[in-house]
């Protein structure tokens, strides 16, 4: 909802593990024991809807908005830490800058500021080297710049990723649930909408240094405050290609394109160096 939201963009929880040659980079679940792990991160979502349509201002007054440009840009600075060889644990800090713009030369800039702060777990339910690998994952915002305001705890995310190896492919699926608390926007409760997600992917492995993936994901959004009190769906394509510079360090990039509405496209730069 345009003027009135702050975005939230996190990086997939499951992203960057080392690696072996016959597993896709990127979902790798061979956990370091012991080993502290850097993650950098920028994100870059934008979305450029030319199509009239209506919405409703604070006075419950229509207008049109004929078209309109969003520019999200999202930076990520992470540790990670491996407590066992089959858990991790991991904390990110997020800043946030936008330029919003719609015709007519009406344009807001929000200025870089600090987004959130999460902290998130992830095991691995069985052995590094078993076909079948089940893994699970836990998030959760400790803490969260809303409107220049500090409010603790109001998002989590609970899944799980399962992938197999097929030499040299590796199809893998994530489903995840991600709960969103009420915002207080403008001085009003808003009910956001809880979301489910189911993300099949297939990786290919190019060598030793190189894994490309393709993906699917499907969201589906429970009723909120937003469109009209409405459940929404929406489907994504991404594409990813992961390199191993070295021993100690990953690189990752992400873009996943919605092919169902208008919403854009986000794109993500990752690197994971072992300290």
């Amino acid at each position: 909802m345009p003027g009135i939201i702050i975005y939230l963009f996190i990086f997939s929880l499951l992203t960057s593990y080392p690696c072996l040659a016959d597993l896709p980079l990127k979902i790798k679940a061979l956990l370091e024991k012991e080993k502290f792990r850097l993650e950098l991160g920028l994100e870059f979502d934008n979305a450029n809807k030319n199509k009239d349509y209506f919405t409703l201002d604070q006075r419950g007054y229509s207008a049109s908005i004929p078209r309109q440009n969003d520019e999200v840009i999202v930076s990520v600075l992470g540790v990670r830490y491996g407590i066992t060889s089959k858990t991790e644990i991991y904390t990110q800090l997020t800043g946030i800058a936008r330029i919003y713009s719609v015709q007519n030369d009406v344009e807001d800039i929000s200025p870089y500021q600090w987004n959130d702060m999460v902290f998130g777990i992830n095991h691995r339910f069985t052995k590094a080297d078993d076909e079948l690998i089940f893994l699970s994952f836990v998030e959760i915002s400790i803490v969260e710049n809303v409107e220049s305001k500090i409010v603790y705890g109001k998002k989590g995310t609970i899944g799980f990723t399962m992938y197999d190896s097929i030499d040299p492919i590796a199809p893998s699926l994530t489903v995840a649930y991600h709960y969103v608390g009420n915002e207080d926007i403008n001085g009003s409760k808003v009910d956001l909408g809880d979301s489910f997600s189911i993300n099949p992917s297939l990786g290919f492995v190019i060598n030793n240094e190189i894994t490309v993936t393709g993906n699917v994901k499907f969201e589906f959004t429970g009723k909120g405050d937003i469109d009209s009190s409405m459940r929404t769906s929406q489907t994504n394509l991404g594409f990813g290609v992961c390199y191993q510079a070295s021993e100690d360090l990953i690189l990752d990039f992400n873009i996943l394109a919605d092919i169902s509405g208008d919403n854009g496209a986000h794109t993500d730069l990752s690197l994971l160096y072992q300290l």
